[in-house]
């Protein structure tokens, strides 16, 4: 597993590292900018940054695509299936990677806000500094929301994760092949529909217990990943049986 694990980050590290910097670059730009009102370097700060979290999303999606796609259905992927490493040690090592770099993707948006808003306390004085205590003050609070929260979006990526995994082992071990970008985005939106529907109910039945409503979101999410992950492996093994 560890070497799986280290030979997925080699192979996708590049665009997510150099999307991440320029994440951050930006952000000390605006930093300085709104420190020192050079509206030049807003200006620089703003687009880059802007351009940045517009291209996230897909230059994730890409790289994630792009790894599951690789090791299961290139020259490459068969060669890998013909070795004695095992397909669950493949697909998790997958998952677990492509999770790390979203993570990732998402704390370095996180730490560009908190070093632009750090200029922001800079320009206009401690006043401005009340925001952070206020979210500090709710946190506090309500530990078990923010705990919860984390565990929602952790859900929430591996559902994404298992999801995606799913529409490209059924689309690449059918028979009929054209148009199978379209029709992936398609099948994963009718996935978010379900879910989306599964949670209103939910909602509509636990309308006064937020909490509880929070943990039976989490248990949905996690076991419709789980279901997406072993129909991915049965389809592969299925495939793999057929070969």
């Amino acid at each position: 597993m560890r070497k799986l694990l280290k030979h997925g980050f080699k192979e996708s590290w590049l665009e997510v590292v150099i999307l991440n910097a320029c994440v951050i670059v930006s952000s000390i730009v605006l930093f300085i900018g709104i420190a020192t009102a050079q509206m030049f370097l807003l200006t620089i700060g703003t687009a880059v940054f802007i351009g940045a979290l517009a291209s996230a999303g897909v230059i994730i999606l890409m790289s994630i695509s792009r790894s599951f796609h690789k090791k299961l259905f290139t020259n490459e992927g068969y060669l890998t299936l013909t070795t004695p490493v095992s397909l669950d040690k493949l697909l998790l090592s997958k998952i677990i990677v492509n999770m790390i770099w979203i993570f990732a993707t998402v704390f370095s948006f996180a730490i560009s806000i908190f070093i632009m808003y750090a200029g922001i306390i800079i320009l206009a004085g401690p006043a401005a500094s009340f925001i952070f205590g206020v979210l500090v003050e709710l946190i506090a609070q309500n530990p078990l929301s923010f705990i919860l929260g984390i565990i929602t979006f952790l859900a929430s990526v591996l559902f994404f994760l298992t999801a995606l995994l799913f529409i490209i082992v059924l689309f690449n071990t059918g028979h009929k092949k054209r148009f199978k970008i379209l029709k992936g985005i398609l099948l994963y939106y009718a996935f978010g529909i379900v879910f989306t529907m599964i949670s209103y109910a939910v909602a509509y039945f636990l309308l006064f217990y937020p909490i509880t409503r929070t943990v039976v979101t989490i248990v949905i999410m996690l076991g419709l990943s789980v279901a997406f992950y072993f129909l991915s492996r049965f389809v592969i093994m299925r495939k793999l049986e057929l070969e």
